[in-house]
Parts: structure tokens; sequence; C-alpha cells
């Protein structure tokens, strides 16, 4: 079957502090933040080994935890 690209438009998404390998990141926001598509939400130390954590959508944050942030539109 062929490969259909579908958006799926979603209104809150919890991502992930830690992707991958490496270090889990400090939150770069707080609750209540304003953040655009693409914004960096999470920031690693450079002396570990980790990835910076941009948000995949424009809204407000909702809940911010050591391993885990929840924006929603």
């Amino acid at each position: 079957a062929p490969l259909v690209d579908v958006e799926i438009p979603a209104s809150r998404v919890k991502i992930m502090l830690a992707q991958g390998i490496g270090v889990a990141t400090s939150p770069a926001v707080g609750k209540g933040d304003a953040v655009k598509e693409g914004q960096l939400i999470g920031e690693y130390s450079v002396d570990k080994l980790g990835v910076s954590v941009h948000s995949s959508i424009e809204g407000r944050v909702a809940e911010v935890t050591d391993t885990y942030i929840i924006i929603e539109k």
C-alpha cells in the first residue's frame, strides 16, 4: 500500500525530557509559559551527553516535571 502523509492535529502533547541515549534535559520553560512550535523547552548540560528538546506545537505549558512537559493549545 502506498504511504499516505496524514496530519493529525494535536491540542495537547506530552513531551519527554529524555530523548534516546544520554541524560534527561532540564526544563527551560515553566507552567503557564506561552511557547511557539520549534521553541527550545529542554536544555542539557554541555558537559553531559544529551539532546535539546523543542516544542512540537504552539500553546501554553500546562505541566512541568523532571521527566516531561505538557503543552496545550
